[in-house]
């Protein structure tokens, strides 16, 4: 395992993409909700 490092920093780098994406979609669901909300208001 001589690119040990490379392999980590990759798996960071993936598992920080995926945190990032889910609470960007977990914004955007909660902005929809309250916007259709306070349409229908």
């Amino acid at each position: 395992m001589a690119d040990d490092k490379s392999t980590r920093a990759a798996t960071l780098c993936a598992d920080l993409a995926k945190r990032v994406i889910a609470a960007l979609s977990a914004r955007a669901m909660w902005a929809a909700v309250l916007y259709l909300l306070h349409r229908d208001v």
